[in-house]
């Protein structure tokens, strides 16, 4: 059984693009630090950064917030959720755009007070400074402080269990992004050419390969328990996705589904 190539590590973020963008930004991330180049405003703040403090903000660290600046494109996690929008950067000014993100609820309730909080800041930002390995955003009410982020190594799509984080469906602007319901849904594809996992309703098997750039599931089978609303539409779904000749793609541990209809599902290493 052959097993997926570089060709499939393409940002995980490219397969929300359409569904999330609210402001003309595509979803891009830096495999390095910081580039001290020529122009201060996009290479003097490129890289991958994780928050180390905030103004008014406690932060927690079994949900860190990460901000991701490649050009004009942001993108990142805000302790729950994933982000990405634009940024217009001009010196040591930066101005955010409007911002997109995925709809999962976290607890305890003060993650999603820390998230609503970080973004409300990000976008008031209108200054930025770099010095080493901190970058500093201020805005006339808060400072946020970050420190280079380490490089993520991407997961192994084979042989890793991944769990369901979020449902897309269409593309452009019509397009949207769902949080999971019911119990946790999982994949996880097999050397041998087998799948296993959840729809967060029934469990259920498979086989896969991965010929002409895509993933071809087969023989798929399920338990038979039935569900209503929301965990039926998320289950057909689901199914929906993987029985159409998904691309996956994988960056750090999120991998995502996109099939050409703009169906997609996002999962997270577990």
């Amino acid at each position: 059984m052959s097993r997926p190539r570089p060709p499939y590590r393409v940002a995980a973020y490219a397969a929300l693009t359409a569904v999330l963008l609210l402001a003309g930004a595509a979803c891009g991330g830096a495999d390095d630090g910081p580039d001290a180049g020529d122009d201060p405003g996009s290479s003097t703040l490129d890289g991958d950064w994780t928050l180390s403090s905030a103004t008014g903000l406690a932060l927690d660290d079994a949900h860190p917030i990460t901000l991701t600046l490649d050009g004009d494109q942001v993108s990142g996690t805000s302790a729950c959720n994933r982000y990405l929008g634009s940024v217009t950067v001009s010196g040591d000014t930066v101005t955010f755009g409007p911002l997109g993100g995925t709809e999962m609820a976290c607890s305890p309730p003060s993650v999603m007070r820390l998230e609503q909080d970080f973004l409300a800041a990000l976008q008031a930002a209108d200054s930025a400074t770099v010095d080493g390995d901190t970058l500093t955003l201020t805005g006339p009410d808060s400072t946020l402080t970050f420190r280079t982020t380490a490089p993520v190594v991407d997961a192994e799509l084979v042989g890793t269990v991944w769990l369901l984080e979020s449902l897309v469906d269409g593309g452009g602007n019509d397009g949207s992004v769902s949080s999971v319901t019911g119990d946790p849904a999982t994949l996880e594809l097999a050397d041998d050419g087998t799948i296993t996992g959840s729809t967060g309703v029934n469990s259920l098997t498979g086989s896969w390969t991965d010929d002409t750039g895509g993933l071809t599931i087969t023989d798929v089978g399920s338990t038979l328990i039935g569900s209503t609303g929301a965990r039926a539409r998320q289950e057909a779904h689901i199914l929906t996705v993987l029985g159409d000749q998904p691309t996956a793609s994988v960056e750090g541990d999120v991998l995502t589904l996109t099939t050409g209809s703009g169906k997609g599902l996002v999962y997270r290493q577990r």
